[in-house]
């Protein structure tokens, strides 16, 4: 009734106490964090995270935030090699209106610095239309968390 974003932290094993959550209320804006917390470490694994991703995107009360995947690479100093795919599957499930940015921070630091998982964003999202960037890095936050 307060019209308050609640935001979804699940690991994959966890997704389908998320998925009965968001249809029992479905008047409440969610945002799924960081991409669903992919196993970036365990690529045997996408296909299995994309689909749990996709259904959450047939919800029209679920946004997604690209934030906290660098910390899931398992190593130092992730690519954006390795993170693209994810950074693309979660932009294709919900589009550039249902998504946020988020740094993820101090946790990103886990493997990579902030200052490198802001560049590796921006690189990735430098294939973005103009418009479609300005939702995801700030305009759909303002939005979703009516600030």
């Amino acid at each position: 009734e307060r019209h308050l974003p609640f935001d979804l932290c699940l690991l994959p094993p966890q997704h389908h106490l998320g998925h009965a959550l968001v249809d029992d209320c479905p008047d409440v804006t969610f945002v799924l964090d960081h991409c669903g917390n992919p196993a970036i470490s365990q690529p045997d694994q996408f296909e299995t995270w994309k689909q749990l991703v996709e259904q959450y995107a047939e919800r029209p009360n679920v946004n997604a935030k690209l934030s906290g995947i660098v910390a899931s690479v398992g190593h130092e100093n992730a690519t954006l090699e390795e993170i693209r795919p994810y950074l693309d599957a979660t932009t294709e499930a919900f589009g550039p209106d249902r998504l946020v940015w988020g740094s993820d921070w101090p946790v990103c630091t886990l493997t990579t610095s902030l200052p490198d998982w802001i560049k590796l964003f921006r690189e990735w999202s430098g294939a973005l239309s103009a418009d479609e960037e300005a939702k995801i890095c700030h305009l759909n936050a303002k939005r979703i968390y009516r600030l």
